[in-house]
């Protein structure tokens, strides 16, 4: 009888120690991506970078100019968006447990430059 007991109480502490390591702490980010004039920027790349533990994350905004990264572990990320024809925006941002987070991003025109060079033989 006392060793039956013993063993369930074994048991019993087992399975709660399983359950309690089972559980992972996340977070969540999402935001818009605009330009200046406040026109949303679908096709813009975000990308999350946890420098302290090397790990990454990246994502594109939807038709809607937004981007969700619905479950990332809780760290300080340097987050930045990238579009074709708008200059890079970075930011950083502690994301706490079970604390969603939304940051949003105007990222400017980004001037072009062409340089022709243009010479003329004589003959």
């Amino acid at each position: 009888m006392k060793r039956s007991l013993l063993g369930w109480i074994l048991l019993g502490i087992l399975s709660t120690a399983a359950l309690c390591s089972g559980q992972t702490a996340s977070t969540s980010l999402r935001g818009v991506v605009k330009d200046p004039s406040g026109a949303l920027l679908p096709g813009a790349k975000v990308t999350l970078v946890d420098s302290a533990k090397g790990a990454s994350f990246s994502g594109i905004a939807n038709s809607a100019g937004s981007y969700t990264f619905a479950q990332i572990p809780p760290a300080k990320y340097t987050i930045t968006v990238t579009a074709p024809g708008f200059g890079t925006q970075s930011k950083t941002a502690e994301l706490l447990v079970n604390q969603p987070a939304t940051i949003d991003f105007t990222l400017s025109v980004e001037a072009s430059s062409v340089t022709v060079d243009v010479s003329a033989g004589l003959s």
